[in-house]
């Protein structure tokens, strides 16, 4: 998923100087502003490639699919779910396995 980030202009108000040449050439300023992209842009790959392998498991939480409740499972890999069902045994030692007794977990898709 991406990061979202904001872009804001800053005023520079330079009170004591009376004469003289800016030194902020628009090279410089091209540069920070990419600079500040590219660093967001590599932290979002990194993120991502941390992410695709973490396995985590939903156990006892209350699943609202198709217009019904039911307590079951829900394996997530990475960013995404991979299996639903009414329970689910831990697959391996590097699964995460959080209760979720008493929290709904509903689809925003229709």
């Amino acid at each position: 998923m991406l990061k979202s980030f904001n872009l804001v202009v800053v005023p520079v108000i330079v009170t004591d100087r009376t004469k003289g040449v800016y030194k902020l050439s628009s090279r410089i300023i091209s540069e920070a502003i990419l600079g500040v992209i590219s660093m967001n842009i590599i932290s979002l790959f990194k993120s991502t490639e941390v992410c695709i392998y973490k396995k985590t498991l939903m156990s006892n939480a209350k699943i609202v699919k198709e217009g019904t409740i039911f307590y079951g499972d829900i394996l997530i890999e990475g960013q995404f779910i991979t299996h639903i069902d009414h329970s689910i045994s831990t697959p391996s030692a590097d699964v995460d396995v959080y209760d979720a007794e008493g929290i709904y977990v509903y689809s925003r898709c229709n």
